[in-house]
């Protein structure tokens, strides 16, 4: 399943296909993602080896160097691709969230607005994701103040308005370079 009607832009350079440097990021890559396989975007990505070690010091960074827990970057990253009507995205995140334990009827009902999720904070967390994703100039103080008030502090939110830019980023290539959907994200 492509992640548009169309077919791919730029064929994706297979395990098989890839060059030493290549190889050696698909390897890295898979480790800081913990998934089994290489995902179609890295390997679309990997048309350019620069494009892809970008690529992959920015994930491993997140990886490593996030203070959020990875079961609310999932989520996060699950509304940024709703909200971008990200086909790959959005599977790859249902994905990401189903592996954590996280259904994803729960976060759609939530999407929808048929369902309030528990705890508070988390709705909280969740719709600020969704206005910085959809109408980010459109924050103000008050939006802040209400993360505040639920417990999070500065560093937190930064850290959020992150991992929502990084699903900006991550859906804008999966949609323009017109990714398939990868199949273990479609079997769940």
């Amino acid at each position: 399943m492509s992640s548009s009607s169309n077919s791919p832009l730029l064929p994706p350079v297979e395990e098989q296909q890839a060059g030493t440097a290549v190889s050696a990021l698909y390897d890295q890559i898979r480790l800081d993602t913990g998934l089994p396989f290489v995902q179609n975007l890295v390997k679309t990505l990997a048309v350019s080896e620069a494009a892809l070690g970008i690529h992959g010091q920015l994930l491993a960074a997140v990886q490593q160097r996030s203070t959020l827990p990875r079961s609310l970057i999932a989520m996060l990253l699950y509304v940024v691709a709703r909200c971008n009507n990200s086909i790959y995205g959005s599977a790859r995140e249902a994905f990401h969230c189903h592996t954590l334990g996280i259904h994803e009827d729960a976060l759609q009902a939530w999407f929808d607005g048929t369902l309030e999720p528990a705890p508070r904070r988390l709705g909280a967390v969740l719709e600020f994701a969704r206005q910085a994703a959809t109408t980010p100039r459109d924050l103000t103080p008050a939006d802040l103040d209400t993360l505040q008030r639920q417990g999070l502090r500065s560093d937190e939110i930064v850290e959020i308005l992150q991992v929502v830019a990084l699903g900006g980023y991550l859906d804008t290539l999966s949609e323009a370079l017109h990714v398939d959907v990868d199949a273990p994200f479609l079997a769940r």
